[in-house]
């Protein structure tokens, strides 16, 4: 059925927080498995969700599927190999990035805790059925600096208190205060 965010933004997906949830624990299950092979995925988002079966309100009726890893890092299955034809540049989604990443941009610091940071903005956008993250900020630099204050994105209308503070916790500015994926999943 196409991407998840475009689903939810275009097509009038408007799942069920119950359906969510089953869509969150799913791609916990994909980075789960990431994580246990030394993957880290450093690109998660609502766009890199593809949807292979969707129900609004049986979350039985789901199935999504974690797709793009054109920046993984740290996996002991890749090498990283340096080539002229390499770009000096780096390239961040920093409307998802943690904000360690802003900081210091080095390859050490996309952690499964970064990627964690990522998973709370995939599930901000996706109980905002698709809203680009701070969306009515156009200057990057702005976003920036406000995810190095920890000024964080609103609660969506349809977001419980619970996966609120859910999400929250994916969200401290310390790494290791973050759940992991596994621990992600149980809540």
């Amino acid at each position: 059925h196409g991407e998840l965010g475009e689903l939810l933004r275009e097509n009038g997906f408007k799942p069920t927080e119950r359906v969510l949830l089953k869509i969150f624990e799913q791609i916990c299950d994909a980075m789960i498995f990431l994580v246990d092979n030394g993957i880290v995925h450093g690109d998660l988002a609502c766009r890199n969700v593809l949807v292979f079966q969707s129900n609004f309100n049986d979350p039985n009726e789901n199935l999504v599927k974690l797709t793009d890893f054109g920046l993984t890092r740290a996996s002991t299955i890749y090498s990283v190999v340096d080539s002229p034809s390499m770009s000096s540049m780096t390239i961040i989604p920093i409307r998802y990035i943690a904000p360690e990443i802003l900081r210091n941009p080095i390859r050490s610091n996309y952690t499964e805790k970064s990627d964690i940071y990522s998973m709370g903005v995939l599930m901000w956008e996706a109980c905002s059925y698709g809203q680009l993250p701070y969306s009515s900020i156009h200057d990057d630099m702005e976003i920036h600096k406000r995810k190095l204050n920890d000024e964080r994105l609103p609660q969506p209308s349809q977001c419980s208190h619970h996966l609120w503070s859910i999400i929250n916790e994916c969200w401290q500015q310390d790494p290791q205060k973050r759940p992991t994926f596994k621990n992600l999943k149980e809540s």
